[in-house]
């Protein structure tokens, strides 16, 4: 599929638009694709020389005023660094998705990237240019940057981001006008952090005025060994070049070391925001910890795995470490509804993850002990059949506050654990009563996605969450229930915190991809040094919904008043 400053093949375009329309990732031969995450006002249209074509009704043959588009984050079909970057090139797409166009379904328009020379990392860098072989992969969602004007970009125009999972880059596209987006910055170059890899997701920053920070995670360290970072860069940030080619960093030699040792946290852990080189201008926050926080703590569910294996990470990057606070994979993040706390949900090691397909050719040499009564070699502490797949959720305090060109600007230290002060609390998930042949899918594997609430609280009996006294059964939807909401007149400022009636939403949702299960914490707000009801350090986690193994329970979302999560399921057990 040749990349142009236009439409690309109707074919392709269809097939992105089917598999990003479900939610899911879009692997449709030529593309791959992941929703911005809801539909964008396509503003003043532009005329059709300039940019996409309107939004034109099928029915009347005029125009629809700000036609709906959704932005799809894509990438070529083409994945070898032999590959002609001239024609290999990723691109965000642009597909009217306004239900009555004369186009609906078709890709309008495509925004390319800038061809930024030595700015792919290995395996990519042969070859290649900023625009091929990135793996785009997540971007800023849900939402966009709008710019106050002192961050160094324009005052009132949108921007959304973008990582290449692989080549660590990361792009800037200004969406003001989403009919006619142009080319991408390049705002990090994949050679330019000093100890992370494979690009996640992206959140703005809370501070008082109108510019913000923006974090992203790293699932992995410089050379996608375990240790992950939630990264800080200005949102103008434009990457060191020279002459057309990107000017690298000196990997910290910390990270190098840690995935040698493998057990990690060797001293590795205080911000990186040296100035140096291509790296000024990026903080790096390790997530890694020495924390005595269980890999599977028992005593949060009523049925503990007791097995001895199960307490143990059996993936080759660990060897049966046993603290999940050394683990640090920072995939999914999001703030709480008051901007006070940043969290984040381990994923997995990224060099690790494509063991996981041994572990389902092996079969039961590599399961554990199940109904066939076969004990593979996961059963030991040692097990080589397991990927390092994460169980854990990290909470940073935010310092609210926005200096253009400060480092170390967006978090503060929280001084709970002595050797990470920035860290507020890491909280692992329970394993739970199931026994799966394959060890990656028992059920606190592979923490993905991460939700918060969005609202402080709600008060008993206020409108929307009358609660008749059941609680297993929505009484709202019986006659009695909706009778009774409709004569409340309770609303969130009938209570105030503290008082019987005033229900706090300081609680969090994970979701385990491999193991398929939902997860809740009431409290994601404790400190990890703070002593919880069950007699444990920090937030605790209980399992709310068990979709079954490897269903991919991966994204999510709360609805606005935080009455309902939307759980897809892309897959079957």
């Amino acid at each position: 599929m040749t990349v142009s400053r236009g439409v690309r093949s109707g074919l392709a375009a269809k097939a992105v638009m089917a598999c990003a329309a479900a939610g899911l990732w879009a692997a449709s031969g030529a593309a791959q694709a992941q929703l911005l995450g809801g539909l964008l006002g396509g503003g003043t249209p532009a005329p059709a020389s300039s940019g996409a074509p309107a939004a034109v009704n099928k029915n009347t043959g005029s125009e629809i005023p700000n036609g709906s588009v959704l932005l799809v984050w894509s990438s070529d079909g083409c994945a070898l660094p032999t590959c002609d970057p001239n024609t290999a090139q990723d691109f965000l797409a642009v597909i009217d998705v306004e239900p009555n166009s004369t186009t609906f379904g078709n890709v309008i328009w495509t925004a390319e990237l800038p061809a930024v020379l030595v700015s792919n990392v290995l395996p990519n860098v042969a070859g290649s240019r900023s625009d091929t072989h990135n793996d785009p992969h997540h971007m800023l969602s849900y939402t966009s940057y709008i710019s106050g004007g002192g961050d160094g970009l324009t005052r009132g125009r949108k921007y959304t981001f973008g990582g290449g999972v692989i080549s660590k880059n990361v792009f800037r596209y200004d969406i003001t006008s989403v009919r006619n987006i142009g080319k991408a910055d390049i705002a990090v170059c994949g050679t330019q952090p000093r100890r992370s890899s494979l690009t996640d997701d992206f959140i703005v920053m809370p501070a008082p005025g109108d510019n913000h920070k923006i974090l992203y995670t790293y699932m992995g360290n410089y050379v996608y060994g375990p240790q992950g970072t939630v990264t800080e860069i200005d949102p103008g940030r434009q990457a060191p070049t020279l002459l057309g080619i990107c000017t690298a960093s000196v990997p910290a030699v910390l990270p190098l070391l840690e995935t040698v040792t493998q057990l990690g946290c060797i001293g590795g852990t205080a911000p990186d925001d040296n100035p140096l080189l291509g790296h000024v201008g990026i903080t790096e926050y390790p997530g890694c910890v020495k924390a005595n926080q269980p890999r599977n703590p028992t005593n949060y569910t009523s049925y503990p795995d007791l097995r001895p294996q199960r307490a143990a990470n059996q993936g080759v990057f660990f060897l049966g470490n046993t603290d999940a606070g050394i683990e640090s994979q920072p995939h999914g993040m999001g703030l709480t509804y008051d901007g006070r706390y940043l969290a984040a949900s381990d994923y997995a090691v990224p060099a690790s993850i494509g063991a996981a397909a041994i572990n389902g050719a092996l079969g039961a040499f590599c399961g554990n002990l199940g109904g066939s009564g076969q004990a593979g070699l996961s059963n030991s502490p040692l097990g080589i059949c397991g990927s390092s797949f994460g169980s854990s959720v990290r909470v940073w305090e935010t310092s609210y506050s926005y200096t253009k060109g400060k480092t170390k600007d967006s978090l503060k230290p929280a001084n709970v654990y002595a050797n990470n002060p920035y860290l507020r609390s890491v909280s692992a998930v329970p394993d739970g009563p199931r026994r799966e042949p394959i060890l990656i899918h028992e059920e606190n594997e592979g923490l993905m996605a991460f939700g918060l609430p969005h609202q402080a609280h709600h008060c008993v009996n206020q409108k929307g969450w009358v609660n008749q006294g059941d609680p297993s059964f929505d009484k709202a939807v019986s006659a009695a229930g909706v009778t009774a909401n409709k004569s409340t007149t309770i609303t969130a400022a009938s209570c105030t915190e503290g008082t019987a009636n005033y229900v706090p939403h300081d609680g969090a949702f994970s979701a385990s991809m491999c193991g398929g299960v939902l997860y809740y914490s009431p409290d994601i707000t404790l400190k990890g040094n703070q002593t919880n009801i069950y007699g444990g350090q920090g937030p605790y986690w209980r399992a709310v919904y068990d979709v079954g193994p490897c269903t991919g329970v991966s994204y999510f979302t709360l609805t606005d008043d935080d009455r309902f999560l939307i759980q897809p399921v892309s897959g079957t057990s």
